[in-house]
């Protein structure tokens, strides 16, 4: 979500460089954006996933 808000309203980040290689028609760097966006999610849920798996070791 604050991607897609990045995207309309700033002026760096990772929003902004996808909608700036969009508008300028180098789709090799729009799909790396949202490729990287890709991997650093699953990261992210991964991390999240394994604090989850030990503070509720309990819930197993």
């Amino acid at each position: 979500m604050l991607v897609y808000a990045e995207m309309y309203g700033a002026q760096y980040g990772l929003g902004f460089y996808v909608k700036r290689y969009s508008t300028l028609g180098i789709y090799e760097n729009v799909w790396g954006g949202f490729l990287f966006m890709v991997f650093i999610l699953i990261i992210v849920m991964t991390i999240f996933e394994k604090i989850k798996n030990h503070i509720l070791r309990w819930a197993m």
